[in-house]
């Protein structure tokens, strides 16, 4: 089994950069600081930035092949090509790139913006939690507990490599901020990467990820995020824990959910190495069986089986998806 160390990045880190109000160059800043340079002691996951457009604002990121990454780019940059307070920003994915404006392999385009807003609800806390070969990066508020209505559209996504049944997967970079879209979108979508908490939601959920073949080839298939287990409706708020074992399940993705009776694949379609339905699991996310207290402070910190495990936010239920903060094991190596 491959296991890739983590590093946590935080907004209250000692020399960390900040937020400030919502600019483009505020989250490429924080990309490049926790991807590409480094701040303070932590020492930066080793990715590079082939492409930098500060004009734009527009910049291109690309993973650690040493680290054991694919080599695939994010494309991030602000929607209006310019440096404005609470910039609209976009976000996608390719296999490769010739320049800056050029993708090949490129996965859809979405949006998501750090609004402005006042008191407890400004947007000020960040975090990234990633290796060598991807990460995850969450917006969250300046003091507001882990679920409730006003936690919709806070940005939150995934960016990298995922973990791929099948070796050396040509199409395995990703990027995803928006999962309630199915094809590129131009405005910021209020379910963020933040709704795996909802898992109802995903059952016959669109395919929003648009991944390239396995072989390299320029064909591609559109998947869907996925659970492997039922929790509880999406309306649940409990203020009391379960004290019975917790229990983590994968978040894969596959071409329909593989939780309930929708879209059996077909015999064909099992056989089919280049685009499977069932393609892998995004690293180091599980959905926690037991559902933890939406009341409790933000950040919480769970710790299950001796590893630290962040508890994301959630909107609508009691929060239940959980990142690993010490190390993702790719369980198809």
């Amino acid at each position: 089994m491959a296991s890739y160390p983590v590093t946590v990045y935080r907004w209250d880190d000692p020399g960390a950069p900040q937020i400030g109000n919502g600019r483009a160059s505020d989250i490429i800043n924080i990309w490049q600081k926790c991807l590409v340079e480094g701040y303070g002691t932590k020492l930066p996951l080793g990715w590079t930035r082939p492409y930098y457009d500060a004009a734009r604002q527009r910049a291109c990121y690309r993973n650690n092949v040493d680290a054991g990454g694919s080599g695939g780019y994010a494309i991030v940059f602000s929607n209006a090509g310019n440096d404005a307070d609470y910039n609209l920003m976009r976000l996608s994915h390719a296999k490769s790139m010739s320049d800056i404006d050029t993708a090949v392999g490129q996965g859809f385009t979405k949006a998501f913006q750090v609004i402005n807003a006042s008191g407890n609800l400004r947007r000020t806390k960040w975090v990234i939690i990633g290796t060598g070969c991807a990460f995850y990066f969450m917006v969250s508020y300046d003091n507001f507990q882990m679920n409730g209505s006003t936690n919709t559209g806070l940005p939150s996504m995934f960016v990298g490599d995922f973990f791929s049944r099948i070796p050396n997967d040509a199409g395995r970079f990703i990027a995803e901020c928006s999962p309630g879209a199915n094809s590129d979108i131009s405005s910021a979508n209020s379910l963020t990467l933040d709704i795996m908490s909802q898992y109802i939601q995903f059952i016959g959920s669109p395919q929003n990820l648009k991944i390239f073949s396995t072989d390299n080839s320029d064909a591609f298939q559109q998947y869907s995020i996925s659970f492997h287990s039922n929790t509880f409706a999406n309306n649940t708020d409990i203020t009391i824990e379960p004290s019975t074992p917790q229990i983590l399940t994968p978040i894969s993705i596959s071409i329909n959910s593989i939780y309930g009776g929708s879209g059996v694949p077909s015999q064909a379609s099992i056989n089919n190495l280049q685009n499977p339905p069932y393609r892998g699991q995004l690293p180091g996310v599980y959905l926690a069986m037991n559902p933890y207290r939406g009341n409790r402070a933000y950040p919480t910190v769970i710790n299950h089986n001796n590893e630290n495990h962040w508890l994301m936010r959630s909107f609508s239920t009691s929060p239940a998806v959980l990142i690993n903060m010490e190390v993702w094991n790719d369980p198809f190596v």
